[in-house]
């Protein structure tokens, strides 16, 4: 198999590594460098030929390569409206065999998988979304504002199960993140990882979790994790370090890929006080949760703080004012219009995000104010 990958020559090494452990019958890799000849360290034993997407093209036109693959942005520093770009420009340009090398790093653990690119569907890069609503720990200043839910607040299986289907038919997504509050309160949360894994069986999926249940969970859930290929990522708060060992004994016994976040130290406040409004395209460029597109009950939003800051102004109604949601609905005839407007375009929610957020040291707080979240 010959193999043109478009990547940013830093990383050309890794990916390069991955192809060669996985492909048996890989004959040459060609980097496709955007920025016209780059330098590159350590690749002499590859031989290495540099072109640009246009020539790469031509060389799976007359039969060179086979095969395009496009490294996952996150991880190679692409931007990715570009990326998107490129991808589109593949398909126009009849490049069937397309691959998006998804790469998922966190810590020392690093985790990849090649999903092939429909032609006929629209590359997403990441989606996230709640099992459940509610937390077994009530982080103060909760982005999530989980300490505001209760046990009613879940995604219905049923519901959950429809728009896993539907938005399966309109897009290749990259990366699923099930999360919450705390999903593993779930009680069938096997149940919610085969549906994401029956519609999206090339993607990267990741459960994140604070990690507290795992050693008491029923191993039924744990079993499904694993046969579904399903990455299970702790965010490390004080009380997961503490129990960092039982966890991954736990999780290593079911033969679940796992690994832990880094340390979480503090939160930010997520509302600032006074009615202040900010350049909504500065903020969006410095924002971090630019890139998290949040799924709920049928709906697209840019973020989570679109998608979830209604339940801070219903718990605490003239507090802080925001702009009504702006999700798009994955039913609509015009979605994949709509979703590309949301990815690429600022909302009125960013008119209220400063660039920078004052943090506060991490703590538990079972009584929720709205001061936990204004500063």
């Amino acid at each position: 198999m010959g193999v043109a990958l478009l990547t940013t020559p830093r990383f050309f090494s890794a990916c390069y590594d991955y192809l060669k452990s996985t492909e048996t019958n890989l004959t040459h890799v060609i980097l496709i460098d955007t920025r016209g000849g780059a330098e590159i360290d350590s690749l002499s034993q590859t031989n290495l030929t540099q072109i640009s997407v246009e020539d790469s093209i031509e060389l799976y036109r007359d039969g060179t390569i086979d095969t395009v693959i496009v490294d996952y942005p996150r991880h190679s520093g692409f931007n990715r409206e570009l990326m998107n770009y490129f991808i589109r420009n593949y398909k126009i340009k009849g490049v069937e065999n397309l691959f998006m090398l998804v790469n998922y790093p966190g810590g020392t653990f690093f985790a990849s998988s090649l999903m092939q690119l429909n032609s006929d569907k629209f590359y997403l890069e990441y989606i996230e979304t709640h099992i459940v609503d509610y937390c077994n720990l009530n982080c103060r200043s909760c982005g999530h504002l989980a300490s505001l839910y209760s046990e009613k607040d879940i995604y219905p299986l049923d519901e959950f199960k429809r728009d896993m289907c539907q938005l399966s038919k309109k897009v290749d997504l990259a990366v699923l993140r099930l999360m919450g509050g705390e999903p593993f309160l779930a009680k069938n949360l096997d149940e919610y990882v085969k549906i994401a894994r029956k519609y999206f069986p090339q993607t990267m999926i990741v459960i994140v979790s604070n990690g507290l249940l795992i050693p008491a969970v029923n191993k039924r859930i744990l079993q499904t994790i694993s046969e579904n290929r399903v990455l299970v990522e702790m965010t490390q708060y004080p009380p997961t370090t503490k129990a960092m060992d039982k966890i991954s004994q736990t999780l290593v016994e079911c033969n679940v890929s796992h690994f832990f976040g880094e340390p979480v130290k503090e939160f930010m406040s997520r509302f600032v006080r006074g009615k202040a409004r900010y350049d909504p395209y500065t903020s969006m460029e410095a924002c971090i949760s630019r890139y998290c597109h949040f799924l709920r009950h049928g709906k697209i939003y840019k973020c989570p703080g679109d998608a979830l800051s209604y339940k801070f102004m219903e718990e605490f109604p003239g507090r802080f004012n925001l702009p009504p949601e702006e999700g798009v609905d994955i039913y609509s005839e015009n979605f994949l219009e709509l979703l590309q407007q949301c990815i690429i375009y600022p909302i009125q929610c960013c008119e209220t995000c400063p660039t920078v957020f004052p943090t506060e040291p991490w703590r538990i707080e079972n009584n929720p104010t709205a001061e936990d979240w204004i500063h």
